[in-house]
């Protein structure tokens, strides 16, 4: 039986906050379960860590930690060092592996969480070693109850789309903030009658330069909300680039246009879009400000829609699973 999980996962401002959100909120379930639950610091920027963080969960290092008193390794980095990796093995520790790009040759783990609706376990299945236990499926993506709970009877977005949200992740780490609210100062008569929520994390090292180039569009600028759920439920459209807000968004079916700002993301892109789940515009960086405009206007005129998805739900039923098999 499991008593003791260690977390290693990426929080900084080129990786942005994702993979530490979705372990967080994995973590919060694990703790009420087990007698200890800490996180791996090699990876993790504290300066981006939320305040309740030190109160809730044991920071440590890998030198640090004592892998034969660990029971469960869990990993969600594209870059997780082997040598922490090969000290669990050598201790008989399980590890479960958390991902969403599918680029492995070989997932050497005894649990493998799929977070990404774009893949399944059949994408999977030659890469896995036998008798690893996969979680996949829209049940299993790890967003916070409150999503599904807020959205649950919520009707597919009705035109004119009013409320926008902007949201490129906590950190914004490829500034594209910036650059599409100077592009809606450049359009400003078919914008007259929205009002932008641009959304960013309290670490975005950019903040003021978005709070400058805001004035004169009509916007509501959050930092860092404690209510992504609430701000969401009243939202008619979106503009993003993907990450754990892409599967939030989609609980309350709000049209999103997605820009890809890494390649990995592009195979997912594009097999959400082909099942209507996102409308994905490309590459932001390879762009002109022509075509950023031409890929965001039909979601400005409120002419795209997306049905909300039923995501999440199986948190307990994934910890009962890693702390009984």
């Amino acid at each position: 039986m499991v008593k003791s999980v260690a977390v290693y996962c990426d929080l900084s401002q080129e990786s942005g906050t994702g993979h530490f959100l979705r372990m967080f909120l994995l973590a919060k379930e694990l703790k009420v379960r087990v007698r200890s639950v800490c996180f791996l610091d090699d990876s993790l920027d504290r300066q981006l860590l939320p305040s309740s963080f030190p109160l809730e969960f044991r920071l440590i290092s890998s030198r640090e930690l004592d892998f034969t008193k660990t029971d469960l390794l869990i990993v969600d980095s594209y870059s997780a060092p082997k040598k922490i990796l090969n000290a669990a093995r050598l201790a008989n520790a399980r590890i479960m592996l958390v991902d969403d790009i599918c680029s492995e040759e070989k997932y050497e783990a005894d649990f493998l969480l799929i977070n990404n609706l774009a893949y399944s376990d059949e994408d999977y299945k030659s890469k896995l070693p036998d008798g690893c236990v996969v979680f996949g499926g829209p049940e299993y993506l790890l967003i916070d109850k409150k999503f599904s709970e807020l959205a649950d009877g919520v009707e597919a977005r009705q035109v004119p789309a009013r409320n926008i949200m902007l949201f490129f992740g906590g950190t914004d780490p490829f500034c594209m903030m910036p650059r599409f609210l100077e592009l809606l100062h450049q359009h400003q008569s078919a914008i007259l009658d929205k009002v932008f929520y641009v959304v960013v994390g309290a670490g975005c090292p950019h903040v003021d330069l978005i709070r400058e180039l805001a004035e004169g569009v009509r916007h509501e600028l959050i930092i860092g909300t404690s209510d992504m759920p609430g701000l969401m439920s009243g939202i008619d459209a979106a503009i993003g680039c993907g990450g754990v807000t892409m599967w939030e968004r989609l609980c309350f079916g709000i049209p999103t246009v997605e820009f890809a700002h890494s390649a990995w993301q592009e195979e997912t892109f594009l097999r959400l879009d082909d099942r209507g789940l996102i409308h994905y515009a490309g590459y932001a960086k390879e762009m002109n400000n022509k075509a950023l405009w031409d890929n965001v206007a039909p979601m400005l005129q409120g002419i795209l829609s997306t049905t909300p998805q039923k995501l999440g739900g199986r948190l307990t039923d994934l910890v009962n699973n890693l702390l009984h098999s």
